[in-house]
């Protein structure tokens, strides 16, 4: 039953094959094209990988004390930068203003541990 879809996969899988081995440009671009690139942006961005901070506005809605670990964790990192905001849509404004680079929304019904589910 299988064996029919098979066989037109494969034949189609052949033909294209052919097509794209006759034409050199197609080739070059499926394969070659997108390693060069690769590589390019690899060098050109190796450099700056450690150096990289992300400016996050924060909208904490937790109940107080409750993300606090969370938060300390997150600013202990080398790569963030937290800006607490009062609500969700002053961390918004802070995006839309590029004062951030995103916004961290933590709801009222967070709670760190996964075993602590209703």
């Amino acid at each position: 039953m299988v064996r029919p879809t098979v066989n037109a996969f494969a034949h189609l899988l052949r033909k294209d094959l052919r097509l794209l081995l006759r034409d050199r440009a197609a080739l070059v671009f499926t394969t070659a094209f997108p390693l060069v690139f690769g590589v390019l942006f690899g060098v050109v961005f190796s450099n700056s990988a450690g150096t990289a901070t992300i400016d996050v506005a924060v909208a904490n809605e937790a109940p107080p004390g409750v993300a606090d670990a969370f938060l300390e964790a997150l600013a202990d990192t080398d790569h963030l930068r937290l800006h607490i905001a009062p609500s969700l849509e002053a961390a918004r404004a802070e995006v839309i203003a590029a004062r951030a680079d995103a916004a961290l929304h933590i709801p009222g019904s967070f709670r760190l541990g996964l075993g602590d589910r209703p």
